[in-house]
Formats: structure tokens, C-alpha cells, sequence
């Protein structure tokens, strides 16, 4: 991953691979009718989910999307954005955390 600058494409192929590589599954979230949801719902192993918005570098949430991260961390479901190389660090140290806190 380039420390610069990064494009969402790449944040989220290398996020859903680290996660599927420790047995979990990454659910491209689509909807024609919904606008604003996050990118990707993580299952990760133990039944816990992860909300994950995606964004180049330097590129930020758009107003529905705030607002919608807003409405799923309200009934307990956070939503990370991932814009940076630190952030997806953040994130991937997260899902480290509870895969090991179950072991």
C-alpha cells in the first residue's frame, strides 16, 4: 500500500481479503433504494459485524453517508471510514482485537 495517497478500490480489496484470510466474510453492500450505506458489512468470525466506508485518500464521507453512519452507530453498529493507510491499520487492528479477545 502506497503511503501517499491510495484509491478506495485498494482499501477495500486488502480490508476484505485480510478479512476472509481470518475466516470471516466481506459483503459488498448495494442497494438501489438505500442510499448512503457503507461499502462493506464484515462478518468476522464470533459473530460480530463491521460497517466499513471506503474513500480515497483525502476524499471524505458525502452528507447522506454522515448521516447514515450516523443512524447504524445510534443502534449500536459504529462505521468505520478507511481514507488513509493509518486508518485501515486502525481497522485491521480492531479486527485483530476481536478475533483475540474470543480465543
Amino acid at each position: 500500500m502506497r503511503k501517499n495517497e491510495t484509491s478506495e478500490k485498494v482499501f477495500e480489496r486488502e480490508l476484505s481479503q485480510y478479512v476472509e484470510e481470518r475466516g470471516g466474510m466481506a459483503v459488498k453492500l448495494l442497494s438501489q433504494f438505500f442510499k448512503g450505506l457503507p461499502d462493506r458489512m464484515f462478518l468476522i468470525p464470533i459473530g460480530k459485524v463491521l460497517f466499513v466506508e471506503f474513500k480515497s485518500t483525502g476524499k471524505k464521507p458525502t452528507p447522506i453517508q454522515r448521516w447514515v453512519h450516523r443512524k447504524l452507530d445510534g443502534i449500536g453498529f459504529p462505521v468505520y471510514v478507511v481514507d488513509s493507510p493509518e486508518s485501515y491499520y486502525l481497522v485491521t487492528g480492531i479486527i485483530d482485537d476481536i478475533i483475540k479477545r474470543t480465543r
